[in-house]
């Protein structure tokens, strides 16, 4: 058996050496985020699901103070009667007018809106009844209500999708209101923030917790520790980065058979990325001690030389189905083969939260087909369920106003605005915008939605597989943003937890450049407004659409990687001959 010092250095340099260079800061996961959200998180565990609040004192304090800042800021909108948040006040007017007696839908004004107002009611039937809170605040204060609860999402999603320790969360926070999707969002007093914490929470929190998932041999699977394997590689433990959440495996005191003892297998986002830490004081008999096996560099603190150095794909540990978790009981006490898909017991509420966004805005309706594609058929049937419970309930309440919206206003382009006006970032803007207002343009629009809708499902369901929770869901999200006939710029808010998961993936250029498209500004700063868009040349074409092109060009990009990361893992591998 080796000892410590001689296991050490066998290793590669480029495994011992950290990177000097100035850029490293960039390259190093753990660098300049914190060790809980980095793939090279040391010693420490992952957070559990439910643990995605402010820990420390420092960050309750200010995450309290952004909250405050919101309400102080509101009520000084109120108090000086500024002008700001127009959509904020047609949802106290919906939920007034709802409470009259007065109709929703027609061609005039809600006589309920402030003078300064002039918008139509374009929401569903169920969402002025959900707006009828708002009533009890002063139509003036109704903005600063808005501006907290927008707050409190985007804090919530920067929670639950990159799960930052310390100040980093009200830091976070506030460094993403520069985004033009965000700050126009809280300016407009819009609930753009609002109904993505609802699919956030639901997806990543509530039905994640019934999520299916592979044993060992799939991504994500989990083996607890101390369990005994079969076939010379035994005792190892998977972790999968399921959201884009880091987990070291921990194989302290797994026992293995002739072979490896004690492996600690870190499944990253099949792009051998992953660390893993192997458990110290594993026993073993005659083989290595603790291996780690993952992207060609042992795990903080592990003693062992690394295991499928460089392999492609570590999460799906090409030649190793056979060999772990052999009829071991998982940690839900079940008994499974390698490679073998476990139910765990799911929320009751999954769904009805996406069902509750969908009643306010439709749009969100497409994150029900994303729960049956990736296999949570129960929370996809609640969420329907809740939607059409709640749009019922309408037809009870004002059943003229339900049928007027459900049979005219709901396809009536009139009420939403100029579709080729810049801010309409969607494939039914991007054509109307090139076409002239064609009429084939929304049959052109639908066309190319359904070729993107190949590449898209198949990434949701390949990174669902693969336990990456948030990459699926914003592969959904954006995918949304492409297909709704209308998009506005300030609906783009799905960039925020985009850009997050880019960090915690140690994406760094990526997540910057990401972050500089949104921050640019760019959709106010080109020509725009009446016929302008129509005499666009190439240059501002592209730069007119850039949040549509981007999104389309970055699920059509991810899916090539996809398919040349699968053929590269699923190549038939040639075993070296033993040396005589």
């Amino acid at each position: 058996m080796p000892t410590p010092h001689q296991a050490t250095d066998s290793l590669p340099p480029a495994v011992l050496r950290r990177p000097r260079s100035w850029l490293s800061w960039l390259r190093q996961p753990g660098s300049w985020f914190p060790r809980s959200c980095s793939r090279r998180s040391g010693s420490r565990q992952p957070r559990s699901p439910g643990r995605w609040l402010p820990r420390t004192r420092l960050a309750r304090l200010l995450t309290a103070a952004l909250l405050l800042a919101a309400a102080v800021l509101g009520v000084v909108v109120w108090l000086a009667g500024w002008h700001v948040g127009a959509d904020s006040a047609v949802y106290r007017a919906g939920g007034l007018t709802l409470l009259k007696g007065e109709p929703l839908y027609t061609s005039s004004d809600l006589t309920t809106l402030p003078d300064w107002v002039r918008l139509p009611f374009t929401y569903t039937p169920a969402a002025a009844a959900l707006f009828v809170p708002l009533v009890l605040a002063p139509s003036g204060l109704v903005w600063g209500v808005i501006a907290v609860l927008s707050v409190v999402s985007l804090t919530v999603v920067i929670a639950v999708v990159a799960r930052p320790s310390g100040v980093w969360l009200p830091a976070g926070t506030a460094i993403v209101l520069v985004l033009e999707p965000v700050w126009k969002t809280l300016f407009l007093g819009q609930i753009n923030l609002i109904l993505m914490a609802l699919v956030v929470f639901d997806v990543l929190v509530l039905s994640a917790r019934g999520a299916s998932s592979r044993r060992l041999a799939g991504p994500g699977g989990s083996a607890p520790a101390g369990s005994v394997g079969a076939g010379g590689s035994a005792g190892a433990a998977v972790s999968g980065d399921s959201a884009g959440f880091t987990g070291a495996a921990d194989a302290a005191g797994s026992v293995g058979a002739g072979g490896s003892v004690g492996a600690a297998v870190s499944a990253e986002s099949g792009d051998s990325a992953g660390v893993a830490e192997a458990g110290a004081g594993s026993v073993g008999a005659g083989g290595p001690v603790s291996a780690a096996i993952s992207a060609g560099a042992a795990g903080p603190g592990s003693v062992g030389a690394a295991d499928s150095t460089g392999a492609p794909g570590a999460a799906d540990l090409p030649g190793m189905a056979g060999s772990l978790d052999a009829g071991n009981p998982g940690a839900d006490g079940q008994v499974g083969s390698a490679g073998e898909r476990v139910r765990r017991s799911g929320s009751r509420w999954a769904g009805v939260l996406i069902g509750v966004a969908a009643a306010v805005k439709l749009t969100p309706l497409i994150f029900v087909p994303h729960l049956f594609f990736t296999g949570r058929w129960k929370d996809g049937l609640r969420a329907l369920g809740t939607f059409v419970g709640l749009e019922a309930v309408m037809f009870a309440v004002i059943p003229g106003d339900a049928w007027r919206f459900w049979t005219e206003s709901v396809s009536d382009p009139s009420r939403v605005g100029s579709v080729h006006w810049i801010f309409n970032q969607s494939l039914n803007g991007l054509v109307n915008r090139a076409s002239s207002l064609a009429p084939w343009s929304m049959a052109v629009a639908i066309a190319v939605a359904a070729v993107l809708a190949v590449p898209a499902v198949w990434l949701v369901v390949r990174w669902h597989r693969r336990g990456e929770e948030a990459a699926a869901l914003l592969v959904t999200a954006f995918y949304a943003l492409l297909v709704s006939p209308v998009s506005w710029s300030h609906h783009w808010v799905w960039a925020v937890p985009l850009v997050c998961l880019l960090v915690v993936k140690g994406r760094r250029w990526w997540a910057l450049l990401v972050a500089a498209l949104f921050a640019s500004q760019i959709v106010m700063l080109v020509p725009n407004g009446g016929n302008t868009e129509f005499t666009w040349g190439f240059g501002w074409s592209v730069l007119g659409n850039a949040y549509v092109l981007a999104a389309a060009a970055a699920i059509l990009a991810l899916s090539v990687r996809e398919l040349r990361l699968r053929a590269r893992t699923t190549a038939p591998t040639v075993q070296p001959e033993p040396a005589e």
